[in-house]
């Protein structure tokens, strides 16, 4: 898969593994990037990612704050979903979607934002994701999944701009101590 971080076929995230990357180039010998280890609390992507694919790092405990860089513009479903440890402090802006579940159960994840450039944020992305407080939602957001932050302990109140014309079902689900959700353009209600 070029420019695409992808588990091993078959993986469960137990143990550990190795992950071989190549650019967005043809394929060739050339193009390699190179082998990540998936283990470990603060791995490095090669330049020329641009996808973290589905499963990447499904329930890796010993992950807390991966650097992925600019030019990343899709994280896949369940991509960091059960990494209890992961911080991870920021997304590069260049991320333009986030898959399904991709950081469910993620308790410590204490993003201060979205990247600016997110435009979909799919059903389940940050469920559990206790300590996450982010006061406003990207201005270009478009579609916000079912149950995206469903049981974020950390909403307190929340902005969703008016790009945002799609949402799913309850995509604040048991916040209980979310207390004002501010629509900048019409209400789905």
């Amino acid at each position: 898969m070029n420019g695409v971080y992808q588990a091993d076929e078959g993986y469960t995230g137990l143990g550990t593994a190795t992950v071989e990357v190549a650019s967005t180039g043809g394929g060739s010998d050339e193009d390699f990037i190179g082998v990540i280890e998936r283990t470990g609390a603060n791995p490095k992507f090669p330049s020329g990612i641009t996808q973290i694919g589905a499963f990447a790092f499904y329930a890796n405990g010993t992950l807390v704050n991966p650097e992925i860089p600019e030019g990343v513009t899709f994280i896949g479903n369940n991509a960091f979903q059960l990494c209890t440890n992961l911080v991870l402090g920021k997304l590069p802006n260049s991320i333009e979607e986030i898959g399904s579940t991709a950081f469910t159960g993620c308790s410590n994840l204490e993003l201060p934002y979205l990247p600016k450039n997110l435009k979909k944020i799919g059903a389940n992305a940050f469920n559990g994701c206790q300590k996450l407080a982010l006061t406003s939602l990207p201005d270009r957001l478009e579609e916000l999944g079912g149950q995206a932050f469903m049981a974020c302990e950390g909403l307190k109140t929340i902005s969703i701009p008016a790009s945002c014309v799609t949402y799913g079902y309850a995509p604040f689900q048991n916040c209980l101590d979310l207390n004002t959700v501010t629509f900048q353009g019409m209400s789905p209600v």
